[in-house]
């Protein structure tokens, strides 16, 4: 048995990798023998909604001191699943695990099979703004951006956490892959990932891929948040109250919190500055196996530049916020339609 232990980074597209093996879970283990255990959140995976991941209560015990009964927990995970299967556990609260929680894991998982462990690594700048955005929006964050990115701006320092896992596990036990659009075979990173468990890109034509877009929730949180916050009245209650299409509910609140919070509004030198300091990091990350030439440091450029475009909106009005609630609900209406077309077979 092969056992794959997807683990993020955080703002990595893990909630679309999820959402894809719910979905797809029957056919993945008949087909192509990859099996993904079920977990309690399996029904808001496949609606496309955040989860922690069928491998959360893994990380829960793992990153105990000291850690909890891992073997029956694996145990667990995995019943009736036949020796020459890969099996498949994600969960991004497995990231920040350390040496002696990687030892742990080696030991417990022996009797069962080899395992890797696969993680994404992407712009530094675009993921350290996210996670701002969520944190202001979800755990009324108090202290600045600034403050914020040396924080947590160690879990984006890749080379490190790479030479961790390999100093455990071995080259051949960990998979690095970057998570840039232009990477991914068509763009998309389940396709991406569905390589790294050895499934031919053509057998996608019987599965089923998540329809939202996960890789540009950044880019479309930082031109709502400009507009909101350029609006002298703050934000309207269409933004406060209502509920928005599923496939930007993540991106609308994320803007509404700075606009209560003018501080937490990132500038352009904010951005450059977390830039400027993974710069030498990303340079040589571009010569490792994994990364296969790609520049985090050109991501991360482009995510600096796309801020400051958009930021150099002037004001808005109240009249182009509607407008753009306007767009919003009828991509949404589109993309329902499409749904309904694709299950009716029209």
């Amino acid at each position: 048995m092969k056992i794959l232990l997807h683990i993020g980074a955080p703002k990595t597209g893990s909630s679309a990798i999820q959402t894809f093996l719910s979905m797809n879970r029957a056919v993945l283990a008949e087909r192509f023998g990859v099996v993904y255990p079920e977990y309690p959140f399996d029904k808001t995976a496949r609606l496309g909604r955040p989860t922690t991941g069928n491998g959360a209560e893994l990380a829960r015990l793992a990153i105990r001191t000291p850690p909890g009964d891992l073997g029956a927990c694996i145990e667990a995970l995995l019943p009736c699943v036949r020796s020459d299967a890969t099996v498949v556990l994600s969960s991004e609260l497995l990231w920040p695990m350390e040496e002696p929680t990687i030892h742990a894991l080696r030991e417990a998982f022996a009797p069962f099979g080899e395992f890797r462990v696969l993680f994404y690594a992407g712009g530094q700048a675009r993921l350290l703004a996210s996670g701002y955005w969520q944190s202001v929006k979800n755990h009324g964050r108090k202290n600045p951006f600034p403050e914020y990115a040396r924080e947590r701006g160690g879990a984006f320092e890749y080379a490190r956490r790479l030479a961790l896992f390999r100093r455990v596990l071995g080259d051949e036990g960990v998979t690095l892959r970057p998570y840039v659009r232009t990477a991914f075979p068509e763009g998309d990173i389940v396709l991406d990932f569905l390589a790294s468990l050895g499934v031919p890109q053509d057998a996608a034509a019987c599965l089923e891929l998540p329809r939202n877009d996960v890789n540009a929730t950044a880019d479309a949180a930082i031109y709502v948040s400009s507009l909101v916050n350029n609006l002298a009245g703050g934000a309207p209650g269409w933004l406060q109250n209502s509920a928005p299409p599923a496939e930007l509910a993540a991106l609308v609140p994320m803007a509404v919190a700075p606009a209560r919070r003018p501080d937490a509004l990132l500038s352009n030198a904010q951005l450059r500055e977390v830039a400027e300091r993974f710069r030498d990091e990303n340079r040589r990350l571009a010569r490792m196996p994994g990364m296969e030439g790609v520049d985090l440091d050109e991501d991360n450029r482009a995510f600096v530049d796309a801020h400051a475009a958009l930021t150099a909106f002037p004001a808005a009005t109240p009249m182009e916020l509607l407008l753009l609630q306007s767009l919003i609900q009828l991509r949404s209406r589109v993309a329902e339609l499409e749904r309904k077309m694709d299950v009716g077979g029209v």
